[in-house]
């Protein structure tokens, strides 16, 4: 049987998540799909109930119940491809949360929450539809006036493409990318919720700017310059202190406090707006630990220690020990219940959930080796500090009995458990926080071994017969999951020798 590669996710294996879901990937974008956006004629346009008029577009619904609509004929969702949307809203007199605009495909908008402004919106089709833009008017109230419509295809993984922190669609994997440039693999990660309701938005109400001793409020500034996701949606906040002593402070904070009974974790981008920024403070007030920022010419995302606490306000502030003023850029905060931070997930008025990630292979969809010893090849990067599982081989989805599972702890070893073996079959060296590990394993009835980054391969040779194997899952074991990354996996339908076990891991 001939070696079979798959270089993308979707190829074989089998994915969901119930959400969208944010990832540093690799982003380029088709050719323009919309003949005439601009509206500088109608030529392209079938109107009802709208009128084109000085180069943009305007809704008038005229009847309860009624379908306006307007028509490009040039532009074509397909399935299973997504699309970014561009267009400015001029005007928006709307007062009904029944109106709303199709995007094609089923994707819906709703009209009377848009504020004048620009818009982006990421699209999956569902199925093949024509681009068009229909209002379901259920109770006629007011107008709306779009321009300057953009619908390009978006296209991952391009040598070309550029480092976007880019919000997945529902059931869309997300192939990480670390800031170099380089592949860190499949993402996979628990359900987690950002408790900050305005997680972009630091001119909200729910932040608040506050002085200390001789500090001065932070004065900020919205959408001041290009975020990590691409948009101009990053604000500019100036910290000023005219003191000298750690307690004269400038601060910016989430304006309640609330309750909350367990471990939590804030996190922030930040960016110098000019070279040479002093040190800022991030912080959980009530809980303990600080994180000194320095910023740089980059967006990094700091966060805070984890910390046990009961009620929890973040907060970001200038201290006049660190300097008598701080200039940055901030973009993305989040606060969200857990040891460590995960990936980002973006609120506008209310919290936020990103579901889990599922993904797995059923054996039957490729040459699985029931019957005599196959070989597996894993290479994964866990987050730091944190203790997750990135294989499990077993006869349910994400569960059952195990073939093998592999439970990773970066200080104590790396476990690999089989009910064939009753319990612990190795406890193998500790793997790198941060970095790829790899791991190489067989199992078979009284011939068993392992290796971790090409060190000493541990044996069996007293082990029971393997139970059958029904699903390869990524990530995740009776809900104990990696929240890290999964970079490429290998089977071999054979049982590779020892030494072959090393090379493959070193």
């Amino acid at each position: 049987m001939g070696t079979k590669n798959y270089d993308n996710a979707t190829d074989l294996i089998t994915f969901s998540r119930a959400s969208g879901g944010t990832a540093l990937r690799k982003i380029s974008y088709g050719s323009e799909l919309v003949t005439n956006g601009t509206f500088d004629s109608d030529t392209d346009w079938t109107l009802n109930a709208a009128t084109i008029s000085s180069g943009n577009l305007t809704f008038t619904p005229t009847a309860v119940g009624s379908i306006t609509f307007v028509t490009g004929s040039s532009a074509v969702f397909s399935a299973g491809k997504i699309y970014k949307l561009n267009y400015d809203v001029l005007s928006n007199n709307l007062s009904s949360a029944s109106v709303r605009i199709n995007f094609g495909g089923g994707n819906i908008v709703s009209l009377y929450s848009l504020s004048v402004g620009s818009h982006s919106q990421i699209v999956y089709a569902y199925g093949d539809a024509p681009f068009k833009l229909e209002s379901y008017v259920n109770v006629v109230a007011g107008s709306f006036t779009i321009d300057n419509i953009s619908v390009k295809e978006v296209i991952f993984d391009q040598t070309d493409g550029e480092l976007t922190l880019f919000n997945h669609p529902t059931d869309v994997p997300r192939i990480e990318y670390a800031p170099d440039g380089t592949v860190k693999g499949l993402l996979v990660e628990e359900a987690r919720t950002n408790l900050i309701t305005y997680s972009e938005d630091f001119t909200d109400a729910i932040w608040a700017t506050a002085s200390q001793n001789l500090g001065v409020a932070p004065v900020v500034t919205a959408d001041q310059t290009t975020s990590p996701d691409g948009n101009t949606n990053a604000d500019r906040v100036f910290f000023e202190t005219t003191g000298t002593s750690s307690v004269d402070r400038s601060r910016l904070r989430v304006a309640s406090s609330t309750s909350l009974t367990g471990t939590g974790v804030f996190s922030v981008w930040i960016k110098e707006v000019s070279p040479g920024q002093p040190d800022l403070k991030i912080m959980i007030i009530n809980g303990v630990g600080t994180t000194i920022v320095t910023p740089t010419a980059e967006w990094v995302r700091y966060s805070t220690p984890a910390t046990a606490f009961t009620v929890y306000q973040p907060e970001i502030r200038l201290t006049g020990s660190d300097g008598t003023s701080s200039d940055v850029y901030l973009y993305g905060a989040q606060f969200e219940v857990g040891s460590f931070p995960t990936s980002y997930i973006p609120t506008s008025g209310s919290t936020a959930t990103r579901a889990a990630d599922i993904a797995y292979i059923p054996v039957t969809d490729f040459g699985y080796n029931q019957n005599q010893t196959g070989t597996f090849l894993l290479s994964w990067i866990a987050p730091d500090g944190y203790n997750g599982r990135p294989l499990s081989i077993t006869s349910s989805v994400g569960t059952g009995d195990r073939f093998a599972d592999i439970f990773g702890f970066s200080t104590s070893g790396v476990n690999l458990y089989s009910n064939h073996t009753g319990g612990d079959l190795y406890s193998l060296a500790p793997y790198t926080d941060g970095v790829e590990n790899k791991i190489a394993f067989t199992m078979g009835e009284n011939d068993a071994a392992a290796c971790l980054n090409g060190g000493t391969v541990d044996t069996d040779i007293a082990t029971g017969t393997p139970p059958a194997s029904n699903y390869i899952n990524f990530g995740v074991w009776a809900g104990s999951y990696l929240n890290g990354h999964i970079k490429s996996i290998q089977y071999y339908p054979r049982r590779l020798t020892n030494t072959q076990l090393q090379e493959l891991t070193s």
